[in-house]
């Protein structure tokens, strides 16, 4: 509520097949990540998120990414 969010959902998930060569690429350009890259072996899974996104003139969104590689 605080956040005077420009969308009613918080965060999008995208999966990619090579979590590592993804986060090193998109660092490489810029993107700013929050999380180190996370592991849940229970799940199979390893996971990063994106930092918030903002909008040129606007208030900060709420919105951000998660990117995960399932079975990696």
């Amino acid at each position: 509520d605080g956040h005077k969010a420009a969308s009613h959902w918080q965060h999008i998930a995208l999966r990619t097949r090579d979590l590592l060569a993804f986060h090193d690429h998109a660092s490489r350009r810029g993107v700013r990540f929050i999380t180190p890259i996370l592991r849940d072996d229970a799940d199979d899974l390893i996971q990063v998120f994106s930092g918030e996104w903002y909008f040129p003139g606007m208030p900060p969104s709420g919105m951000f990414f998660e990117f995960l590689e399932r079975r990696p």
